[in-house]
């Protein structure tokens, strides 16, 4: 049977009433199309600022629905402080079940379970993440990291080393909630990426969302790598200096997984 979550409830989330309403409007057009509709990101952890978009993620059955939401989501393009008001992700649920990599296994798998199902059925497949989908994964944070470094250190590519770092630890954020850690409960993402990022999140902040290059239908997120030039030696230095003082936490996690699996 179809569930239906009363939006109203929305505004005792925080999100501004202008905002819930377009949400709304969206949604009664996405429906006839989508399986399940998820809002998902900060808003569904109660953790949204006045500056946090709405991500939501619709679940389809095939081809035709998912290119259908796609061009109605080109009708609710609004734009605050050059970012999209509502930030959607659509996926057959068939795609869903292919997935292979555990970035994405895990990504997915995350928007649905700490995501608030909106509109349709609880998607309830199996993705697969257990300890050792996480290992593998913290695999790849810590190679991502050494690159990220690497650029750093040569004062390469800023605004998307930057955004990757900012993305890295994100993931890791919701790595400690799988693991159960009590601090993290504690924590929002965002005042757990503001404390490891320091004098740099601001920045890395703004750098994540400038340079996202990304469509509703793609599955995974890109960031634009370019030369720049308008940042200080300076900016490179604090912003390595954060990644150096993360990494500790990914080797935490690490040991962690290791221990339980």
């Amino acid at each position: 049977m179809k569930q239906n979550f009363e939006l109203q409830e929305l505004h005792s989330f925080g999100i501004p009433v202008e905002y819930s309403s377009l949400l709304e409007k969206c949604i009664a057009n996405l429906s006839s199309f989508s399986e399940s509709i998820y809002l998902t990101g900060s808003w569904a952890l109660k953790e949204g600022e006045k500056t946090s978009d709405i991500d939501f993620l619709a679940v389809v059955n095939n081809v035709s629905s998912k290119s259908s939401i796609v061009e109605i989501l080109k009708k609710y393009s609004t734009r605050r402080m050059n970012r999209r008001v509502l930030d959607a992700k659509v996926i057959m649920k068939s795609e869903i079940q292919r997935l292979t990599e555990p970035k994405l296994r895990f990504y997915y798998w995350n928007q649905i379970h700490s995501g608030i199902l909106l509109f349709g059925n609880k998607f309830s497949a199996k993705f697969g993440i257990n300890e050792s989908v996480i290992e593998v994964l913290l695999g790849e944070l810590l190679d991502t990291h050494n690159h990220i470094c690497a650029n750093l250190e040569s004062n390469l590519m800023f605004t998307g080393t930057a955004a990757l770092l900012y993305e890295t630890v994100k993931t890791a954020y919701y790595i400690e909630r799988y693991l159960g850690f009590t601090n993290t409960g504690k924590t929002s993402k965002n005042q757990f990426i503001r404390g490891i990022l320091d004098e740099s999140y601001l920045l890395a902040r703004n750098c994540y969302y400038n340079s996202i290059s990304t469509s509703p239908d793609q599955m995974e997120l890109r960031f634009l790598m370019k030369t720049d030039s308008k940042f200080k030696t300076k900016d490179y230095r604090n912003l390595l200096e954060a990644a150096i003082a993360f990494k500790p936490f990914l080797l935490e996690e690490k040991r962690e997984i290791v221990r339980r699996y």
